[in-house]
């Protein structure tokens, strides 16, 4: 079975729930790294997502000028 994808919300969630993890120095030095990583992944999701919608917005604010 295929995996879906992560809505904005529940990566927002992650993200955020990983930050405070992090700020409560409640993950290991020797899983730092890797959870960074995760933390970058995430936010450059969230960042795709954000950017997607605006070019949508200025598409459709486009279409309606036209009109």
């Amino acid at each position: 079975m295929g995996k879906r994808k992560m809505t904005y919300s529940e990566a927002l969630a992650s993200l955020e729930n990983l930050a405070e993890r992090i700020k409560r120095d409640e993950i290991p030095i020797e899983e730092l790294p890797a959870e960074i990583k995760k933390a970058k992944e995430l936010l450059e999701y969230c960042s795709l997502i954000l950017r997607n919608i605006e070019q949508e917005l200025q598409t459709s604010e486009s279409a309606d000028a036209e009109n």
